[in-house]
Formats: structure tokens, C-alpha cells, sequence
């Protein structure tokens, strides 16, 4: 009885693992980025309207303006870039992939692609490698509802 315990927790600790989306590694990072750069973030907010609710999860939009400090990768001739980001609160045992939480104060190096609209997205949640880490709460998007 005790084996049929023991595969059963790793079984479900295993189906827990093979949802959440890995990581990719700095060498497939630099060829899949179209702009790397390093800089710092200098705001965040809301996106209007962006509130989601499935079964599985909620989550909020966010845009936030990063200060480009240094390009290492492509061609970017503004000081600022917009990133989209959504911030995902998984509920009723479900899981998957999640982002990169920016913060205002956060510096860090950027493996960035277009989202379309002027905006980036790093190429997954990997694609960030912070180097002056932020506490900073996020912007209360629901606080007006």
C-alpha cells in the first residue's frame, strides 16, 4: 500500500512539472530575440479592460515603460520601451505558464520580440535576467471596479 502511495504523489507531482512551460537557455535566448537590451524599469500600470477569468486562473494586463540603458541586440533608436505583461493567479489546482512580474526599480537584461502596437514581450519567462531586483507593488487595477 505504501508504493502504491508513493506513485501516485509522483505521479501528480510529475503532471505538475510537465505543465509549467521551461525555461530556454541563454544560447537559444540571444537567436530567438529580436532586440536585447539592458535597462531599468521606470513605470507601471494597468492596462484598461484587460481583467481575464477563466476556471483555471485570473489575470491582469500590464504595460511597462523600461529605460534603455544599453542595446546589445537589434535596432531600437528610442530611449524607452513599452513591454506587455500579464500577472496570472491560478486557482482550482490548475497550472501553466507564467511571466516575468516587472517592477518599478527593477534593472535587468532583456531578451525582447514585438507584440505588435509598439510593444515588446520577453521571449518567454526566462528571457529575463534581473541584475537589481524591485519589491514594488503592482498598480491596483481593480480598485476603481
Amino acid at each position: 500500500m505504501k508504493k502504491v502511495i508513493t506513485v501516485l504523489v509522483l505521479v501528480l507531482i510529475s503532471s505538475r512539472v510537465l505543465a509549467e512551460v521551461p525555461p530556454i537557455d541563454e544560447k537559444d535566448l540571444k537567436k530567438i530575440a529580436k532586440l536585447t537590451v539592458v535597462g531599468d524599469i521606470i513605470d507601471v500600470q494597468c492596462v484598461p479592460n484587460s481583467f481575464e477569468q477563466t476556471r483555471c486562473a485570473t489575470s491582469d494586463t500590464y504595460k511597462a515603460t523600461l529605460k534603455v540603458r544599453e542595446v546589445k541586440k537589434g535596432d531600437y533608436p528610442g530611449k524607452t520601451i513599452t513591454i506587455l505583461f500579464r500577472d496570472v493567479h491560478f486557482i482550482n489546482h490548475c497550472v501553466g505558464g507564467t511571466e516575468h512580474i516587472h517592477r518599478v526599480g527593477e534593472r535587468g537584461l532583456y531578451y525582447l520580440v514585438p507584440r505588435g502596437d509598439d510593444a515588446w514581450m520577453p521571449v518567454n519567462w526566462s528571457a529575463v535576467f534581473v541584475r537589481r531586483a524591485s519589491d514594488t507593488p503592482l498598480p491596483d487595477c481593480h480598485k476603481h471596479i
